[in-house]
């Protein structure tokens, strides 16, 4: 799911859809073994990541936050590429799925569990002990 001013799109189906058909999740960070769960809480890392379709088209998204939320793990994602149904200034929802052979990324279709990653997020970006 995504945000932009706390609303959430018609066109959320759409997305969760295309999105929810991507795989092959990687990081541009050269190391084809790293887990993408350590990637995604390595405070020093600059990588995109990039998703592959169906059509194995590219995708390539910017970390914005990740943020824990009742026993699992999310991460707010910004495309960097354009993605349909998606604004400039919007972010999407990753649950992190940890599986036996490493980690993986599901788009959060939960609104309301989005909404709260995106609230605790800007909790986190407006106090001050956090700066």
């Amino acid at each position: 799911m995504k945000n932009n001013n706390n609303k959430f799109d018609e066109n959320d189906e759409k997305l969760i859809e295309m999105i929810g058909n991507m795989s092959n999740v990687l990081a541009d960070n050269g190391e084809e073994d790293t887990d993408m769960l350590d990637i995604l809480l390595d405070s020093d890392n600059d990588s995109f990541i990039t998703m592959f379709d169906e059509n194995n088209s590219q995708i390539k998204f910017q970390q914005v936050a990740t943020i824990p939320f009742n026993e699992n793990v999310y991460a707010i994602l910004k495309p960097i590429d354009y993605l349909e149904g998606v604004e400039d200034d919007e972010a999407l929802v990753f649950k992190i799925i940890q599986e036996l052979n490493g980690s993986s990324l599901e788009l959060e279709n939960d609104k309301r569990t989005c909404q709260t990653i995106f609230d605790k997020y800007y909790e986190l970006i407006t106090d001050p002990e956090n700066n």
